[in-house]
């Protein structure tokens, strides 16, 4: 018998709350599960201003939710490609200010959010519209290079 909720299970043990973190994720990972909970239409653009937005756990999630193209740079502190792709990113970011949200994700303090993506390499970056997960890049890229991905997997105009 779980002593919270005083339900018990089927199989003998507590219960175990799906609404924590973990569950939400799990949520979001699967997608909306009905019409009515499609995301809006149109979202602007948060964070800094030309820089990439610090995120972890659910404020990634969030992140995500609340802008409609996203860029997602998962590293680590002691990844020495990652520090030198840094640079790049935010070189990028400030090229894309107002049409593309820029994040980035430090993979060793938030494990389980590059085990949900699946991200087995860093740097990566995970491509996000509407929501929903549409492309990735993995390893160090030139700044002409990246504008070009971003503009093919975000579908960017010149002037969009």
């Amino acid at each position: 018998m779980d002593p919270e909720s005083g339900k018990k299970a089927e199989n003998g043990r507590p219960r175990t709350d799906r609404r924590g973190p973990l569950g939400v994720l799990r949520r979001w990972f699967r997608g909306p599960s009905n019409a009515s909970s499609a995301k809006p239409a149109s979202r602007t653009v948060s964070g800094a201003r030309g820089r990439p937005t610090a995120l972890s756990g659910l404020s990634a999630m969030q992140f995500i939710g609340r802008n409609d193209r996203v860029v997602l740079d998962l590293w680590a502190g002691w990844c020495r490609p990652c520090r030198a792709f840094s640079p790049v990113v935010e070189e990028v970011a400030r090229r894309f200010v107002d049409r593309v949200a820029f994040g980035k994700v430090n993979v060793e303090r938030d494990p389980s959010l590059a085990e949900g993506w699946k991200v087995v390499s860093i740097p990566t970056l995970l491509f996000f519209r509407d929501g929903r997960l549409v492309g990735r890049l993995t390893g160090v890229r030139p700044p002409q290079t990246l504008e070009r991905e971003i503009r093919r997997i975000l579908k960017l105009g010149r002037d969009d």
